[in-house]
């Protein structure tokens, strides 16, 4: 899923022509060299990690919906890099 919303995110930024050149840093890994992006990567992290949805109840546990209902709406919501409950 990291992926899912890095690709996202770089396809935000680039279309703000955000600098998206990546430095190495040994140990620590890979960060955008531009500061504002890197510190426009922690935004959008932080406004995905906030963003939780709470998914319905399938027949099976009690609900209404179908499991495999509930099941694709899962899958969807966690490919947009979005949290369940």
């Amino acid at each position: 899923m990291i992926d899912k919303l890095r690709e996202q995110f770089e396809k935000w930024a680039g279309s703000r022509s955000m600098d998206l050149a990546y430095r190495n840093y040994p140990g620590v890994g890979q960060f955008y060299e531009c500061p504002r992006t890197l510190l426009a990567l922690e935004s959008w992290q932080a406004s995905r990690d906030s963003l939780v949805i709470e998914l319905p109840v399938s027949f099976a546990d009690g609900g209404d919906i179908p499991a495999y209902a509930v099941d694709r709406f899962q899958e969807a919501v966690k490919a947009a890099g979005v949290r369940t409950k």
